[in-house]
């Protein structure tokens, strides 16, 4: 993606993806955005490049790779089909402690 906006300030690139980091006024932005995305886009073996030219650009290209070209990492299930994935079974609830 490029805009043509305000561009980044050099040094500023390599901070873009941290947790929030941002350029923009209190109460204007959380700086989660790009940090979300680069952990997204790491955790399926890509990576994010970003280059700017202050006051002109900025270029955020998402590399992704493709699913053919990766190994299967999946293994078999041992649910059944009429079992939800391990990820959407609820657990039981904690309860506070009275304070």
């Amino acid at each position: 993606m490029r805009d043509d906006g305000t561009g980044v300030k050099e040094s500023d690139i390599a901070k873009l993806c941290d947790p929030f980091f941002t350029t923009k006024d209190v109460g204007q932005g959380m700086g989660l955005g790009l940090s979300i995305c680069h952990t997204i886009v790491k955790n399926h073996g890509g990576h994010i490049e970003i280059t700017s030219e202050q006051g002109q650009w900025t270029q955020v290209i998402f590399d992704l790779p493709s699913a053919a070209a990766q190994p299967s990492q999946s293994k078999p299930s041992e649910e059944t089909d009429d079992e939800p994935p391990a990820a959407f079974k609820q657990t039981p609830a904690v309860p506070r402690s009275a304070a």
